[in-house]
């Protein structure tokens, strides 16, 4: 193992090694803290309210499902891409063939926990606004456990979001970066496709995240019914978010792809001009110069061929970015659609 493998293995997230503590490092466990979340939960609502289990339930039962889910699937996320950006970072080196510079951007961006601090507490800010302003209908005893459940699902939000943000920061300045562009890789992306693929992971995990809390802000116990339509502009927000997220991130890799091939193609085409042209001189001179015009011929196919290649390499690192768009649009819309997207339209409606 190199010294950069062993510094790697050494950072850690901020709350990564708390979270690793209580799950034992196996995040299976997240199973368990759900069902005990459920369970304490409505252990405190019924000392509170005194009710019966049943009546609890038939009250809170959906909220309480999607927190305790919103919860967990961000923290399921948050040690997921923990460990997945380190793997990431071991093709990330490939292309940059500088390991000290490759580990410090990695190391000042990814882990940069002042911006998961930020985001942690920006997110439970604007959560705690938006039920102050659309009330909690719930039992007067109730009201302090259900916004303290409000600011974990919300802080668990800021602090995956926080996560996700800081990769994209990353995949960014990746473009500021000489990289090494091969245009005659198989993966037709310059062997840059695993940063579109890191991308897309990031994506479809938001999707199902952005609809778990969709669920939520249309199922919550608002106090004022007629304001609901507002709890929609937080998905509407993420979505946005999520549909620039897939083409701002990789804008650079995009230019340093565009550029490459374009580089490569006029490369190519000058030597075939070239080439071109030392034929047409040695055309019909002496029997003895012939063996060169085989040899440029040669050559000729050769170039031909590399320009063929480099002719098919994409300019964005998907394989298909408007197809992949709508691929993870649909994903989006499909699992939010039972979080009432009658709600949203209507917003928007009214709205306009």
């Amino acid at each position: 193992m190199d010294n950069i493998e062993s510094k790697l293995k050494l950072l850690l997230l901020p709350y990564e090694k708390i979270l690793k503590s209580l799950l034992f490092s196996k995040r299976k466990n997240l199973i368990y803290w759900f069902l005990s979340e459920i369970l304490y939960i409505y252990l405190i609502l019924w000392i509170l309210e005194g009710r019966s289990i049943k009546d609890l339930v038939y009250d809170y039962g959906v909220i309480t499902f999607v927190g305790a889910c919103a919860i967990n699937l961000d923290v399921y996320i948050y040690l997921f891409l923990s460990e997945k950006t380190k793997k990431f970072f071991s093709d990330f080196r490939k292309i940059i063939n500088n390991d000290s510079i490759a580990f410090k951007l990695y190391e000042a961006v990814i882990y940069n926990n002042m911006s998961i601090h930020m985001s942690i507490a920006i997110t439970t800010i604007l959560g705690l606004i938006t039920f102050s302003f659309l009330g909690l209908s719930v039992s007067v005893k109730s009201t302090f456990v259900f916004y303290c459940a409000i600011i974990l699902v919300f802080a668990f939000a800021g602090m995956t979001l926080g996560l996700i943000i800081n990769i994209w920061l990353f995949i960014s300045k990746l473009g500021t970066y000489k990289i090494e562009i091969d245009p005659t890789h198989y993966d037709r992306m310059g062997g840059l496709k695993f940063i579109g693929d890191y991308n897309k992971l990031i994506l479809y995990l938001a999707a199902i995240l952005v609809a778990v809390y969709s669920v939520g802000a249309h199922y919550s116990p608002y106090a004022y019914n007629k304001l609901k339509p507002y709890a929609y502009l937080w998905v509407i927000g993420a979505i946005i978010l999520y549909i620039i997220a897939l083409f701002l991130p990789t804008f650079k890799i995009h230019s340093l792809l565009k550029k490459a091939k374009k580089k490569y193609l006029i490369t190519l085409d000058h030597r075939k001009k070239k080439i071109n042209s030392l034929i047409n001189d040695y055309w019909g001179q002496e029997e003895h110069n012939r063996h060169y015009i085989r040899e440029a011929n040669s050559l000729l196919q050769g170039i031909m061929y590399l320009q063929n290649e480099v002719d098919k390499m994409q300019e964005w690192p998907y394989k298909n970015p408007g197809w992949t768009l709508i691929n993870l649009s649909v994903l989006q819309a499909s699992v939010t659609a039972l979080a009432g997207w009658e709600g949203i339209l209507k917003f928007i409606h009214k709205s306009l």
